[in-house]
C-alpha cells in the first residue's frame, strides 16, 4: 500500500491519497502526480485529482527503480509499529542486484502497546530482501534501543539515525536522536546520542550531501537540525518551534510528522498535521541552521 508522499521522481512528487478521502477512485487510494517548481520551492497539483494511468506510474515505477539501485550500499530504511504496520510494495532493484539489506525501526513500547506483553520488540532489526524470490530473512536485532520508530541511512552507507520517540529524554519534555556505525557485516554500533529537542520524534532524515540531518518532533511540534561529523556523531545546529492549530479535533496543536532537505540542499520541507501545513525552509548549507 502507497502512503501520501511515499514515492519521488525526479523534480515530481507521486502522491497517495487514502479511498476515504475521495471515494472509490482508485482500489486502495487516488493516485496524483504533483511538480515541483525549484525556483519557488512550491508544489504544483492537477487540480481536477484525477488518477495517473496505469502507464505513466509504471514510468515512474521504473524511475524510482533507476534511483534505487543508484543508493550507495543499497540500503532501505523502514518503520513498523510492533509488527501492525505493512511493508509497502517491493520495487525490483536490478537483474544485478539481487539481495540488499533492509533496517526496520520498531515501537518497543507506550501507545503502540495496549498491554506490555504486546510490545515484544528489542529495537532495530535487519533483514535481507531478496529481489529474484521477493522474501525477505528472518529479521535479527542488530540495537537494543527504545522507541526506534523510524530510521535514516546515511547515504554513504556507513551510518544509520534512529529516532527514540519518548517524551522524557534526560528528563526533559523531548525525546532523543541515536547515530551507529553500521560494520561491513550490516550490525550497528551506537556512536552517541542527542535531545531531538522535542517530545516524541518521529522522522528522521539525512541530506543527499550527507552533512545535515533533520528530526521531526509529533508530540513537541518542532524540528531540530543536525551537523554530521566525519566520524558520524551528530551536533545540534537549529530548533524551531511550530505554533497554531486546525480545524479537527486531534488538531489543538503542531504535530510536525515529515522533514526533508530538497536534491538542491537549499531548502527543507516540513508537514505538520496538527496545523495543516507544509513548510519550507531555507538551510544553510555551511551552519545546518533552518530559517523560514
Amino acid at each position: 500500500m502507497w502512503h501520501e508522499g511515499d514515492l519521488l521522481v525526479d523534480g515530481g512528487i507521486l502522491n497517495y491519497l487514502p479511498t476515504e478521502m475521495f471515494g472509490d477512485q482508485a482500489d486502495e487510494g487516488l493516485i496524483v502526480a504533483s511538480i515541483l517548481d525549484a525556483t519557488t520551492g512550491t508544489f504544483n497539483y492537477d487540480t481536477d485529482m484525477k488518477p495517473l494511468a496505469k502507464q505513466t506510474i509504471v514510468a515512474l515505477q521504473r524511475s524510482l527503480r533507476t534511483r534505487l539501485v543508484a543508493l550507495p550500499a543499497a540500503l532501505i530504511a523502514l518503520a513498523v509499529a510492533c509488527g501492525a504496520g505493512k511493508f509497502p510494495a517491493a520495487v525490483a532493484a536490478s537483474d544485478t542486484i539481487n539481495t540488499f539489506p533492509l533496517y526496520i525501526g520498531t515501537y518497543t513500547q507506550g501507545w503502540a502497546c495496549a498491554e506490555k506483553k504486546d510490545c515484544t520488540s528489542g529495537g532495530i532489526y535487519r533483514s535481507v530482501f531478496d529481489v529474484t524470490r521477493g522474501t525477505l530473512s528472518p529479521p535479527q536485532l542488530v540495537a537494543t534501543t527504545v522507541n526506534p520508530s523510524y530510521v535514516a541511512v546515511h547515504p554513504g552507507g556507513a551510518f544509520l539515525y534512529a529516532v527514540n520517540e519518548v517524551g522524557d529524554y534526560g528528563g526533559a519534555s523531548s525525546g532523543s536522536l541515536t547515530a551507529y556505525r553500521v560494520n561491513a557485516a550490516g550490525a550497528l554500533t551506537e556512536i552517541g546520542r542527542v535531545s531531538s529537542l522535542g517530545a516524541d520524534p518521529c522522522y528522521v532524515s539525512v541530506d543527499h550531501t550527507g552533512r545535515f540531518a533533520f528530526v521531526a518532533n509529533y508530540g513537541g511540534g518542532s524540528i531540530a537540525s543536525y551537523r554530521i561529523a566525519d566520524d558520524g556523531t551528530l551536533a545540534v545546529a537549529s530548533t524551531i518551534p511550530h505554533t497554531g492549530s486546525g480545524p479537527h479535533a486531534n488538531q489543538k496543536s503542531p504535530h510536525a510528522h515529515f522533514i526533508a532537505a530538497s536534491r538542491r540542499g537549499d531548502r527543507v520541507y516540513v508537514a505538520d498535521l496538527g496545523i495543516d501545513q507544509v513548510r519550507v525552509y531555507h538551510l544553510d548549507g555551511v551552519s545546518g541552521t533552518l530559517t523560514l
